[in-house]
């Protein structure tokens, strides 16, 4: 199982960094310190390989809603929620680049990848804390997050280091400004 991990680790590394048709089995294999024939009998073509990078990543960020899920105080939850960006960048920024790579590629993964439940639970999670705060549009209010986060993890890995810091700090005060009208307004 440990090359097998290994293996997962470098197709995510080198696929979100180069994408999906620069990056070769072979070069996967030398990141991975490991043969082509290794690739090939865990996984039965390059598509195999890339259809497991996404599950096992759908499933690392799974478990980190799920944790979001479970605070229990809708308010503290919608705070979690929209700091889970900023506290996930680095943790998932090689998948953000290969989604990113699939969704603006065109490539022929994409429609059922951009049906991916993680997207589906993030704005559930989002919108089962809105519709308990009272919000009177939960649905387009989550969606609304979601696509402010998205936007946050698209234009991240475009930015100069400097960049990212002003735009995490600017982040964070603009929803430091909504939690304290939150708090203000709502019982908690």
């Amino acid at each position: 199982m440990y090359k097998k991990t290994k293996i997962l680790d470098a197709a995510l590394l080198l696929f979100g960094e180069n994408g999906i048709h620069a990056t070769t089995t072979k070069s996967i294999a030398i990141q991975a310190g490991t043969s082509e024939g290794l690739i090939f009998k865990h996984f039965t073509d390059k598509k195999t390989l890339l259809v497991a990078v996404i599950e096992r990543e759908e499933k690392r960020i799974h478990r980190t809603l799920n944790e979001l899920e479970s605070i229990e105080i809708p308010i503290k939850r919608l705070e979690a929620i929209l700091e889970w960006p900023k506290n996930n960048y680095q943790t998932f920024n090689n998948f953000w680049n290969l989604y990113f790579s699939l969704r603006y590629g065109h490539h022929q993964l994409m429609p059922s990848f951009h049906q991916s439940s993680v997207f589906q639970h993030f704005i559930e999670v989002t919108e089962t804390s809105l519709r308990q705060m009272g919000f009177p549009n939960p649905g387009t209010e989550a969606l609304t997050i979601w696509l402010t986060t998205t936007g946050y993890f698209v234009h991240a890995d475009s930015l100069y280091p400097t960049q990212i810091t002003s735009l995490l700090r600017h982040y964070q005060e603009l929803y430091q400004k909504v939690f304290t009208h939150l708090h203000a307004t709502h019982t908690i």
